[in-house]
């Protein structure tokens, strides 16, 4: 089991930028054990959630293929870079999802989050484990199903493994001010941004005149074609690039970030920001996933996860990529 999990550990950084923990399979391995030829679906009828992104290639048995990059697989419209889609909410008509979020692409998956609403592009913060995601749903399922037999079931393996690991399930407070304590600014994702910051020379993020609700007005109405608006914007990236040559790089990010929740009206603006920030602050493959997502945007859907993975492939497809999966055991 241990050599599977480092080949999978090996495959995913490679193919989607992204390092797990251990939670990670033992929830594909729950969801196994309560459906073997349907893991995805696991908790579907109890908890109204499926598997998807990283776990769908679990699921996939020997080999995929794509036209996409994989690390698009399961993501949904607004979805930061730094966030990967692991749980869609199928109970939601909104596309509610939870993802794992971590601020660079080696580094391991530090949070679990969760878009109440997929059109809006904001997050709120549920755990630091998988299974909090699990027990979340738990939590918000059990009113409308009390005494539900497969509920009950669900919630009793997640109570135990959160038991045999020691693991308390945090209060969304608790976890926000952790990450808060983290965070050197607020984002209009709610996530906020990690960045070096040398508190001595204060280098690593100035904060530009327009942030938070105000820069959202603004960038609503630039969105909508205001040209006023749009010149305001077009004064911040300037500010921001100044910052850049001053060392500051979390402005840009920070920018780039805010500009990429619009959606597709200033993702080319976006993407000059994110493009700088990210190789500033070397994380060049979190640019990938941005660059990818915008270049790919007509598969999305407001409310769904994009799916751009197949297991076989006909002559009237687009060419498609072969990817051979380590072995699920």
């Amino acid at each position: 089991m241990e050599e599977a999990r480092a080949a999978w550990d090996a495959w995913l950084l490679k193919n989607c930028f992204l390092r797990v923990n251990r939670d990670f399979y033992d929830v594909f391995e729950l969801a196994s054990s309560i459906n073997s030829k349907s893991p995805l679906e696991a908790f579907q009828d109890s908890l109204r959630v499926r598997l998807c992104g990283p776990f769908e290639y679990l699921a996939a048995g020997q080999k995929v293929y794509s036209n996409k990059p994989l690390f698009l697989q399961g993501r949904f419209s607004l979805d930061p870079p730094e966030v990967s889609t692991v749980l869609a909410d199928t109970g939601a008509t909104n596309g509610a999802h939870y993802g794992l979020l971590r601020d660079a692409p080696d580094q391991h998956a530090t949070y679990v989050v969760r878009s109440p609403d997929a059109a809006k592009g904001q997050f709120e913060f549920v755990g630091t484990n998988l299974f909090h995601a699990l027990q979340h749903k738990v939590q918000s399922t059990s009113s409308l199903d009390d005494g539900d037999a497969k509920l009950s079931d669900v919630k009793d393996a997640i109570t135990s493994y959160l038991e045999a690991y020691r693991i308390r399930m945090p209060t969304e407070n608790a976890v926000k001010s952790k990450r808060d304590a983290e965070t050197i600014a607020a984002s209009l994702s709610c996530l906020g941004i990690v960045v070096p910051y040398d508190e001595k020379k204060v280098r690593g993020y100035r904060e530009l005149p327009l942030v938070g609700q105000d820069l959202q007005d603004v960038i609503t109405r630039a969105s909508d074609g205001d040209k006023t608006a749009k010149k305001t914007i077009n004064e911040m990236i300037t500010r921001a690039t100044i910052a850049n040559d001053e060392c500051d790089f979390g402005t840009s990010l920070l920018l780039g970030l805010d500009l990429f929740s619009a959606g597709a009206a200033l993702r080319k603006e976006a993407l000059k920001q994110l493009c700088v920030a990210y190789a500033l602050l070397r994380r060049g493959n979190l640019y990938k996933i941005a660059h990818a997502h915008q270049a790919h945007s007509a598969a999305f859907h407001p409310a769904a996860p994009v799916s751009c993975i197949s297991h076989h492939v006909t002559d009237d497809e687009p060419k498609c990529t072969e990817f051979v999966l380590p072995n699920p055991n």
